[in-house]
């Protein structure tokens, strides 16, 4: 009988562990005006300079609530994840901005054999409430000089 009740108690607590975890994933959603990125423009182009820094900005529309990790991803390719950012992946905390200075971005491998690359980049948002994802992927043209 002790070993019923144990299992059941075991099973009762590995059902709730599990709906916990989906409950969390189905949080995880792409909402558009949730994350917007405001720089660089999408098809645009920035040239930098040995003075300049690669900026890039984006806006929370919805209000988050604790603490915010973004994560900014750019990549040579269009179809990327959080995880594999081809040339960069950089988190930041509770802001919304990443400034990247020129010495970095021209030492960052996809650039020693150029300086002109056609990139993509999007932002994901955690916090303890949702995990977020801007909408649109922005393409940018990166020159460096």
């Amino acid at each position: 009988m002790k070993k019923q009740v144990l299992l059941i108690m075991l099973a009762v607590l590995f059902a709730t562990a599990c709906s916990d975890n989906n409950s969390s994933n189905s949080e995880t959603k792409t909402v558009s005006d949730a994350l917007a990125l405001v720089s660089p423009t999408d098809s645009s182009e920035v040239v930098l300079t040995a003075a300049d820094n690669l900026v890039m900005k984006w806006h929370p529309a919805t209000d988050l609530s604790g603490t915010l990790i973004y994560t900014v991803v750019l990549d040579k390719d269009r179809d990327f994840s959080e995880s594999n950012g081809s040339v960069l992946r950089a988190d930041v905390l509770n802001d919304t901005s990443l400034v990247v200075p020129y010495s970095a971005v021209s030492s960052l491998p996809a650039f020693q054999s150029t300086t002109v690359d056609t990139l993509y980049y999007a932002v994901y948002a955690k916090s303890s409430s949702a995990t977020l994802r801007s909408k649109n992927v922005f393409r940018f043209t990166l020159k460096l000089q």
